[in-house]
């Protein structure tokens, strides 16, 4: 029960003087997520980086993307270990 009103308080916080968002998660360089450290909203950029609320089906998008350029990353890196030891 007080942790409920807790989180009550600390909504009217960010309602009345906004959000103050962390960035949390860094999917790409234009893509970046990010999470508010008072009340636990999450948001994201959008294509025209503006910010938008996560969905569930958004949440999945990042979460692939992410994995994906993590991927591309290490792959090149490897590649270019190789030919500097060549």
């Amino acid at each position: 029960m007080i942790m409920k009103q807790n989180n009550k308080l600390l909504g009217f916080l960010c309602t009345t003087f906004s959000h103050h968002y962390i960035e949390e998660q860094k999917v790409t360089n234009h893509f970046k997520t990010y999470k508010c450290a008072r009340c636990g909203k999450e948001v994201a950029t959008n294509a025209k980086g503006k910010l938008e609320a996560i969905t569930k089906k958004n949440k999945e998008a990042y979460s692939v993307l992410s994995s994906f350029v993590r991927k591309k990353r290490l792959s090149k890196n490897n590649k270019q270990l190789e030919t500097n030891c060549n």
